[in-house]
């Protein structure tokens, strides 16, 4: 009797310690969810909406396509994000543009998987701004095609892309088409194809006037038609401090007017080139240079410098 209730003893014992370690252990970080089952935060720049993982993302997909640009509004990514095998739909496009900031705190969001028409990428119509984000993936569409943004007249700021981009008409590795803003300290590690058309760049196909890109950098292989640069393919805007260490070729195209440059391949019009570089090999059957490839429209309004 006694030997059982000696057992009996050890046992409610060992389970007492058990509860006491387990008590003492650091709670599971399992991902932040506001009340309502979406994010966490208010969206303001103090306490930014967090993304956590691939719902948290289609969630801010699918408000933007549905109408909310979320002007004003802040998002932050507080973890690193797979999205292979995820449909990716991207975060606007089709006349709906993303207005907010988002912050990637330097995380990377990886397996993005796009194939479509036109104005796609992770985000596919960008006004707001992105900042210190990572993605890697492919892309794949027939125009304003990038691999941070489809087309963006807003700011994307010390981001970089890895992986393929693919279209046939403003194709770009960060963005596919400048419409306006700015594009800061990015670099682009992607594979760019234009399938032998017109402008496609390392940073982006085609920037228009007043855009800016400045102190980025192009270390992919680059293959268009009319019109490829390692930073732009066409240039109407800005472009300043940026190097290019990639392969850029313009030789696959069915003329012989396929302008090639370093930086930039067809410097159409614009503020110019300045304090720029270019390590990589340039081939084209047009105009090809280290740094532009052609001066097109008007000279006197654009300049070279370094």
């Amino acid at each position: 009797m006694r030997t059982k209730e000696n057992r009996l003893g050890r046992i409610l014992a060992w389970a007492l310690a058990l509860c006491l370690v387990l008590g003492l252990m650091p709670a599971w970080d399992a991902p932040a969810r506001a009340a309502g089952g979406v994010w966490s935060g208010s969206g303001t720049e103090e306490d930014p909406w967090e993304i956590v993982d691939a719902d948290d993302l289609l969630a801010l997909a699918n408000g933007v396509n549905g109408g909310n640009s979320y002007d004003g509004k802040w998002f932050k990514l507080t973890r690193d994000v797979d999205l292979s095998g995820t449909a990716w739909r991207p975060i606007g496009g089709g006349g709906r543009w993303f207005g907010g900031t988002f912050l990637g705190g330097g995380h990377s969001i990886t397996g993005l998987d796009v194939n479509g028409s036109s104005t796609l990428g992770l985000f596919g119509a960008l006004s707001g701004t992105v900042r210190n984000l990572s993605v890697s993936g492919h892309v794949s569409g027939s125009s304003e095609t990038g691999g941070i943004a489809g087309i963006s007249s807003g700011t994307i700021e010390n981001c970089d892309f890895t992986g393929s981009v693919s279209a046939s008409l403003d194709t770009g590795g960060i963005v596919g088409k400048m419409t306006g803003g700015k594009v800061s300290g990015c670099i682009n590690r992607a594979e760019v194809d234009g399938n032998g058309q017109n402008y496609v760049g390392g940073v982006t196909g085609r920037l228009e006037d007043g855009c800016v890109i400045e102190n980025c950098t192009n270390a992919g292989g680059i293959r268009g038609g009319y019109a490829t640069g390692g930073i732009a393919g066409r240039s109407c805007g800005y472009v300043s401090g940026c190097v290019n260490t990639g392969s850029v070729s313009a030789d696959d195209y069915d003329t012989s007017s396929a302008v090639a440059g370093g930086i930039v391949g067809d410097l159409y019009s614009g503020d110019g080139v300045y304090n720029c570089a270019n390590a990589g090999e340039i081939r084209g059957t047009g105009s090809t240079g280290g740094i532009v490839g052609g001066v097109i429209k008007d000279s006197s309004a654009s300049s070279i410098s370094n």
